[in-house]
């Protein structure tokens, strides 16, 4: 607080100051201290459908491909000794894009290299049922539950 016997321009200075430092704190702060998070923006690439074609999942990705995202429109009852894994499908065997850990009906993946290739050289998109942890042996064991195509 300025002292009282300072004129009316030195309290005019001090002021000035005050809100200069105040307004620089704030951009500090705004653009160097806070990062606020930024929300990855997925598009649909995908629904997922049982055999009788009754959709299930629908399948969205990042535009950068690293992330997956899967909401169930139905969420399937899953044996607590099971997993859901993710395969991508191209010309040749399914591979793996990894196990599927469900949380309120939503699945999130991020891809390391090597599953972002696997999944820009899918074609289709597959789920199938397997023992706690995923396939023992690399390819689907258990039954495919949905399957669809990729769209991008």
């Amino acid at each position: 607080m300025p002292s009282p016997k300072l004129g009316f321009w030195q309290r005019g200075l001090w002021a000035g100051s005050v809100m200069a430092s105040l307004v620089a704190g704030m951009l500090l702060w705004k653009y160097l201290i806070h990062q606020p998070e930024v929300m990855p923006v997925y598009q649909d690439v995908a629904v997922l459908s049982t055999e009788k074609a009754e959709p299930v999942w629908i399948v969205r990705v990042t535009d950068d491909g690293q992330q997956i995202k899967l909401s169930s429109l139905e969420l399937p009852t899953i044996p607590s000794d099971r997993d859901l894994e993710l395969w991508a499908i191209a010309d040749s065997a399914p591979e793996s894009l990894g196990v599927m850990r469900v949380v309120n009906g939503q699945v999130e993946l991020i891809f390391s290299a090597k599953q972002k290739q696997r999944f820009n050289q899918g074609k289709v998109l597959a789920i199938s049922l397997e023992p706690k942890g995923g396939s023992p042996t690399g390819t689907p064991t258990g039954a495919v539950l949905f399957t669809g195509k990729i769209k991008i």
